[in-house]
């Protein structure tokens, strides 16, 4: 780990060359938004996505993971709550 210091590179935004580009680009951005869904991230807003003819790109990502701790852990607390409903109904 360095804790030295961090790196970046630009990612500069692209227009897509055609209806297949258009097609696949917005099933990147599908495939990222369940992600992002899934793991309770915030903050990808116009700004923190660059759109690029390779699908979208993250950038300035530190919060996309701040709340996905705090979800697993009321997802853990909700199971056990279902489990012992279960146990005290069986």
């Amino acid at each position: 780990m360095r804790e030295e210091y961090g790196w970046a590179e630009f990612v500069a935004p692209s227009s897509l060359p055609d209806e297949g580009a258009a097609q696949a680009y917005f099933g990147a951005a599908g495939g990222l938004l369940a992600v992002a869904w899934l793991l309770g991230a915030r903050d990808l807003h116009m700004d923190n996505v660059v759109a690029t003819a390779a699908g979208p790109v993250v950038v300035d990502a530190e919060a996309v993971l701040h709340e996905a701790l705090q979800i697993q852990e009321h997802l853990l607390t909700q199971d056990q709550e279902l489990q012992r409903l279960i146990a005290t109904l069986c």
